[in-house]
């Protein structure tokens, strides 16, 4: 009994158990592991969600902040993510990959947007079944990787998107035609540069596009044909000629109308 005492029992569990654990943590902990034991020195590169948080790099509050530390941390966690790409396991698949960032104190360009889209492309190319991206960068520009367009593995997509766009014109012709899609989510103010394909896998779904046409916005809402929970903005539907028995969405089952906290 007094042998087993001060045993790591954790450190005794199958590296799979030990997987999944550190899947519920966000990545930067994850990392930290990695000095705990030789045994825990590389399971940390296996771990197949991934949740980056710019947040947690933070050195100063708010209040305190000043644009050169500011700029610093963003350097610090563009440096962390890059480097945690690099270094995990190439072969193994990404899960869930969440990425939060908001830089909206900076006053200048920080290179965030442009780091983001390679992140994302890298998930995506390890066949991420759930993509959960929030970035806020007002001075800055974003387009999606081309991959997110025709990702097959992506079954939940949530795109919370803010940033140093004008979309007044009609969208690219972008289309989005991920086949295994079901859930969508397209967050307040994001500018939605894209157009769906019939996506009839979509069973639920969040819209809250706000710089669109009209035209756009109900093409939009025909392609989810499948849906049957649906949630709207309703700040421009009566605008769109859009009432709630419309039908751009027959198969609806559960509707909702909610406001948008924000316009541009």
């Amino acid at each position: 009994m007094n042998k087993r005492k001060g045993r790591d029992r954790l450190s005794d569990l199958p590296d799979s158990v030990l997987i999944e654990i550190l899947s519920l943590l966000k990545s930067r902990e994850v990392a930290q592991t990695c000095i705990l034991s030789k045994r825990w020195e590389k399971l940390w590169a296996s771990v197949p969600c991934l949740d980056f948080d710019f947040a947690d790099f933070l050195s100063e509050e708010e209040e305190e902040r000043t644009e050169e530390g500011l700029q610093s941390d963003i350097k610090r966690f563009k440096n962390f993510v890059s480097r945690f790409l690099d270094l995990r396991e190439d072969d193994k698949d990404i899960e869930r990959f969440k990425l939060k960032c908001d830089v909206t104190d900076s006053e200048t360009r920080t290179g965030i947007l442009l780091s983001a889209r390679m992140w994302i492309r890298y998930a995506l190319n390890h066949k991420a079944k759930n993509l959960h991206v929030m970035l806020t960068a007002p001075l800055e520009k974003f387009y999606m990787p081309d991959c997110f367009f025709i990702c097959e593995s992506l079954e939940e997509a949530y795109m919370d998107i803010k940033e140093n766009s004008d979309f007044d014109n009609d969208p690219p012709n972008w289309y989005i035609s991920a086949p295994n899609l079901e859930y969508l989510n397209i967050a307040e103010a994001v500018n939605f540069p894209s157009k769906l394909k019939d996506m009839s896998n979509v069973t639920k779904a969040v819209i809250a596009t706000l710089n669109v046409s009209g035209h756009y916005y109900r093409e939009l809402l025909s392609s989810l044909s499948g849906v049957k929970d649906m949630k709207l903005c309703h700040d421009s539907l009566e605008e769109y000629g859009f009432h709630d028995d419309e039908e751009d969405v027959p198969n609806v089952e559960q509707f909702e109308r909610f406001e948008c906290k924000t316009s541009r």
